[in-house]
């Protein structure tokens, strides 16, 4: 089955390959020995089982009488080698992909709202996310040090991200998504640099005086009048 519980439609030979039988006597209880390898290679939750018949007509009780050496759950298990994909946005910026330059061209005076998307197509997903205010952009190994430091924080999937308001926070963020699905593979998305300002601008209109001639006179100019802004 995939992620979401619906079968998978496999094929022998393709999807799923068993080898021929090997056979040979042990020399020590002379009982006969018959190997063959089952190889699973797509992508997917498996169940599965198998009978086995001499041709004594004798067949093999394999819930009672089965040896799974050191295997947890032989008979159920996922395959699983692809990576997780996603998206992540800052209000109505959507990025794909682990940026490898940070700009910090995206602005907003009100807020900003920080979404993710997320999806694997057999296995559960983990999702946190990191926000700094690093001008330079991180890589998958800065990344993976910062989730060993425990800097990334679980993305609450009720709560859907989270929301800054310019009111209450002025400041600048690149936020890092990651997603990580149960079978270990990892996806790294970050958002360009964002700036949240919503402190009026200060503008000062100074003119200039001189000295020879002296100008202003009563605030008066006599000719071009040149200011510092």
């Amino acid at each position: 089955t995939d992620a979401d519980k619906k079968e998978i439609e496999l094929t022998e030979g393709v999807d799923y390959v068993i080898s021929e039988w090997t056979h040979w006597t042990d020399e020590e209880t002379k009982e006969d020995k018959h190997t063959a390898t089952v190889t699973f290679k797509t992508n997917a939750n498996y169940t599965w089982s198998f009978n086995y018949t001499n041709k004594a007509g004798n067949s093999l009780d394999v819930e009672n009488n089965l040896s799974i050496g050191k295997s947890v759950t032989p008979f159920t298990f996922t395959v699983d080698d692809e990576d997780p994909t996603g998206s992540i946005s800052l209000n109505e910026n959507f990025w794909f992909e682990l940026l490898e330059l940070i700009t910090f061209g995206l602005y907003s005076n009100d807020k900003v709202d920080m979404r993710a998307t997320y999806e694997d197509e057999i296995s559960p997903v983990i999702v946190e996310y990191y926000k700094t205010d690093d001008t330079v952009a991180l890589k998958e190994e800065d990344l993976e040090k910062l989730k060993k430091e425990g800097k990334f924080e679980s993305y609450d999937k009720e709560k859907d991200g989270f929301t800054i308001e310019a009111e209450n926070s002025n400041e600048r963020l690149v936020v890092y998504l990651r997603i990580a699905d149960y079978a270990g593979n990892v996806t790294y998305i970050s958002t360009d640099g964002f700036v949240l300002d919503n402190t009026l601008c200060e503008i000062t209109l100074t003119p200039v005086t001189t000295t020879d001639p002296v100008q202003p006179v009563n605030n008066i100019y006599s000719g071009d009048v040149t200011i510092d802004v």
